[in-house]
């Protein structure tokens, strides 16, 4: 059920963090901007980490460029 998992979401609503299915909580962290400008906030709400890091071409490009995918052992 995991394999295909390559960003995992931890939110209360009112801090919101990004990590893998691997990562300790110490690892996930937080999305503070929505046009990738850097925003002078402590914490990045609810509505700002979902349409910054959710944003169609930002998602794609994350997946594309920053998750190794590895074949070894999957059959296609």
């Amino acid at each position: 059920m995991f394999i295909y998992n390559c960003i995992c979401v931890m939110s209360d609503q009112l801090t919101s963090k990004a990590g893998t299915i691997t990562s300790g909580e110490d690892r996930f962290m937080e999305w503070k901007t929505k046009d990738g400008k850097l925003e002078s906030k402590d914490f990045a709400d609810f509505t700002t980490f979902f349409e910054g890091i959710f944003q169609k071409e930002r998602l794609l490009d994350i997946i594309k460029n920053f998750i190794c995918f590895n074949n070894d052992g999957f059959n296609s």
